[in-house]
C-alpha cells in the first residue's frame, strides 16, 4: 500500500469518526438547549397563572366592593324616604312636647306665686314652696333623647395606627370592636393587649386574610379561625365569639356556599357580623377626612342602629384624623356608641338560615 492511499484511508476515517461525533453531539446539544427552553417556558408559565390568580382576586374584591355599594346605595334611597316620613313625625312630636312644656313651666309658676301671696309672713313655709317650685320646673325637663346606636368596627388590625385610635377612643370615653388579623405576637402584642385592657372587643377576622386560602373550603376555614382564636388567648386571655368574613359574607370570592362557613362558626359559638354603613375607606385611592366623615354620617343617621365599617391599618391615615369629627358629630347629637357582643342582634348581609 503506498503513502498516498494510506493517507487517503486516514482522511476517510477522519471524516467517519466526525460524522459519528456529530451525528451524536448535534441532537444531545439540540435536547439541552430544549430542555433549558422547556424549563423557561414553564416558569413563565407559573408566573402567568399566578398573575392570572392575582388578577382574578383582585377583580372579584371589586366586583364585592361594587355589589355592596350598590346594595348600600338602595338602602341609602329607602332610608331617604323614611327620613322625611320620621322628619315630619319628629315635628309633630316636637310641638307637642314644646306645649307641654310650657304649661308645665306655667303651671309651676302660678304655684310659685300663688304659695308665696299665701305666707307673706311665713318665711320658712315661703322657702320650702319655693324649693318645691323649682323640683316641678326641673321635672318638666324631657330627658336627653338618644337617636341611635353606633358600633365603630375596626379591620385588618393591629397596625401602626392602633394605638392612636385607641387613644382617640379613650379621649372621648367611647368602646369600638376590632376585628384583627393574625399578627407577630412580638410586635403587635401590645396592641391586642391594650384592646381589651380598654374595654373594647377583640373580635377575629381571619388569620391569614388569604381569600385562596381562607375559603379553600370549610375544614379550611375553621383551621383558619382556630388557629387565630388560639392566638389571641395566648396573648390576651380571651375566647373570642365574633367573626368578621373577609369580604363580608356577601362577598363573590368563595365557591363554597357561605352558609356553610356560617353553620360551622355557630357549632363553635361564635357569632359573625357584618355592616351596613362603610367609611369606604379601603378603597384606593385614599378617600380624604371629609369624603370618609361624609360616607359615616350620611350612613349613621338614616339608622336607629348603626354597625361601621373602618380600617386600622398604616396607611389609614385619613382614618385617624376623621375619628375625632365622626365622635364629635355622634357625641353632640345624641348618639350612643358602643362595642358589639354576642347580645346585639348581628348585622349579616347573608343571614344564617335564610
Amino acid at each position: 500500500m503506498d503513502a498516498q492511499r494510506r493517507k487517503r484511508i486516514n482522511l476517510y476515517k477522519k471524516i467517519i469518526v466526525a460524522f459519528v461525533l456529530a451525528t451524536i453531539l448535534i441532537p444531545l446539544i439540540l435536547c439541552v438547549a430544549l430542555f433549558m427552553q422547556v424549563g423557561a417556558l414553564k416558569k413563565e408559565v407559573s408566573n402567568l397563572n399566578q398573575l392570572r390568580n392575582e388578577y382574578y382576586t383582585k377583580f372579584e374584591e371589586i366586583n364585592a366592593a361594587l355589589q355592596e355599594s350598590l346594595a348600600l346605595k338602595a338602602d341609602a334611597e329607602a332610608a331617604d324616604n323614611q327620613e322625611n316620613a320620621d322628619l315630619e313625625q319628629i315635628a309633630d312630636v316636637s310641638k307637642v312636647t314644646q306645649g307641654l312644656e310650657d304649661e308645665l313651666v306655667d303651671e309651676a309658676v302660678v304655684t310659685t306665686i300663688t304659695d308665696k301671696a299665701v305666707i307673706t309672713d311665713n318665711t320658712t313655709e315661703e322657702k320650702n314652696t319655693t324649693d318645691e317650685a323649682e323640683v316641678v320646673v326641673k321635672q318638666a325637663k324631657p330627658a336627653k333623647e338618644i337617636k341611635g346606636t353606633v358600633y365603630l368596627t375596626f379591620d385588618d388590625g393591629p397596625g401602626a395606627n392602633t394605638h392612636t385610635i385607641l387613644d382617640i377612643l379613650a379621649e372621648y370615653d367611647v368602646k369600638a370592636t376590632f376585628f384583627v388579623n393574625g399578627k407577630d405576637a412580638e410586635t403587635y402584642a401590645d396592641e391586642y393587649r391594650r384592646i381589651v385592657a380598654e374595654g373594647h372587643t377583640l373580635a377575629m377576622h381571619s388569620y391569614t386574610h388569604n381569600y385562596s386560602k381562607v375559603y379553600a373550603s370549610v375544614d379550611a376555614f375553621m383551621d383558619d379561625t382556630i388557629r387565630l382564636r388560639n392566638h389571641l388567648y395566648d396573648i390576651t386571655g380571651v375566647v373570642c365569639d365574633i367573626y368578621r368574613f373577609p369580604g363580608g359574607s356577601s362577598n363573590t370570592v368563595t365557591k363554597i356556599n357561605i352558609r356553610r362557613f356560617a353553620e360551622a362558626l355557630d357549632a363553635e359559638g361564635i357569632v359573625y357580623f357584618d355592616w351596613n354603613v362603610a367609611s369606604n375607606d379601603a378603597t384606593n385611592p385614599i378617600l380624604s377626612v371629609e369624603e370618609i366623615y361624609d360616607n359615616v354620617i350620611s350612613g349613621v343617621v338614616n339608622r336607629d342602629m348603626s354597625v361601621v365599617l373602618m380600617h386600622d391599618l398604616k396607611d389609614k391615615v385619613t382614618t385617624v384624623e376623621a375619628l375625632p369629627l365622626i365622635l364629635d358629630y355622634l357625641k353632640t347629637n345624641g348618639y350612643e356608641v358602643l362595642a358589639l357582643d354576642k347580645d346585639v342582634t348581628p348585622v349579616q348581609h347573608v343571614k344564617l338560615g335564610s
